[in-house]
């Protein structure tokens, strides 16, 4: 199964299949099905060359534990395919992915817009980090597209958003909203913590970058911290070079990268669990309790 899954066959594997088995052979690893753990912080090179090599950027191989090991390689291989993007970085929070990224993408004097809505360490950072630095911070109503494009300034260089948002669930349309920043050049990025790749990708609907607070859904256990950030290929090797690397330093052990990998495994049975619970309880609400929703709503739901 694991030759036909990562060596080139055309037909793609389903979500559960590649959440459980993409990029890992276990006849590479002594027929071991659960992927080792990596726990080195240094790598060995076979020559003073090749260390060279790597250190330049010219060769591809493991350099130190704040750039990558095997076991992190394995889960952003996984969390790439699940998100349908070039590749993805972990972090060691949703903060940590967030704020690695931004301070990747901005510099002093540029904008970033950002929906009315937005987790609370999320605003702390977008004002009291980007904006110390100088970086303008502008909150705009991204559900009404027409509104929000009329917001975009000279010096505006992307936008951040999450739909659902945390707390309150608003819903910002993806496609409408990245319709217009890709055409006028614009990167976003969406928070898309809430529903995970399982049941929305946003690249798929012309984002640049999506993050998530590995934490919560992805995870699943409840026993770890973890992020990651899916987008380009070329501007996440920035990311990790730059953001991770030398600015925030928020590397993912090679431990709880292990938990997250067995947490993905089940990703797509929590969810649907999730959604049929949640359904539930709104059928439940409506009918006992129908003055909270609106008849055509109500009738929705029922």
């Amino acid at each position: 199964m694991g030759n036909n899954l990562n060596m080139g066959i055309n037909v793609e594997a389903g979500f559960a299949t590649r959440a459980i088995h993409k990029g890992y052979e276990p006849l590479d690893s002594n027929g071991a099905v659960c992927p080792p753990v990596y726990l080195s912080s240094t790598y060995a090179f076979p020559t003073a060359q090749t260390g060279g090599a790597r250190f330049e950027g010219t060769e591809q191989g493991f350099i130190y534990g704040r750039l990558g090991s095997p076991t992190t390689q394995l889960l952003e291989t996984r969390l790439a395919s699940l998100e349908g993007a070039e590749a993805s970085l972990v972090t060691a929070s949703g903060m940590g992915a967030i704020t690695s990224l931004l301070w990747t993408l901005l510099s002093p004097g540029d904008e970033i817009l950002v929906d009315e809505t937005v987790y609370g360490c999320t605003f702390s950072f977008l004002h009291h980090g980007l904006g110390k630095f100088g970086v303008k911070v502008r909150h705009v109503d991204m559900m009404c597209p027409p509104c929000f494009e009329k917001m975009i300034g000279p010096n505006t260089k992307g936008i951040y958003f999450e739909t659902p948002a945390n707390p309150n669930m608003r819903v910002v349309d993806i496609e409408a909203i990245t319709s217009i920043t890709n055409r006028r050049g614009l990167w976003s990025v969406v928070d898309g913590t809430y529903t995970t790749p399982y049941l929305q990708r946003p690249i798929e609907l012309g984002a640049t970058f999506v993050v998530h607070s590995a934490t919560k859904y992805l995870s699943g256990h409840g026993d770890l911290l973890a992020g990651v950030v899916s987008g380009p290929k070329e501007q996440l090797d920035e990311v990790r070079m730059c953001g991770l690397k030398d600015m925030t330093g928020a590397v993912l052990s090679g431990f709880d990268a292990h938990l997250l990998l067995r947490g993905i495994k089940t990703l797509e049975l929590r969810m649907d669990r999730h959604c049929s619970s949640a359904l539930r309880i709104a059928r439940t609400l409506a009918k006992h309790s129908p003055g909270l929703l609106s008849r055509a709503r109500r009738k929705s739901i029922l």
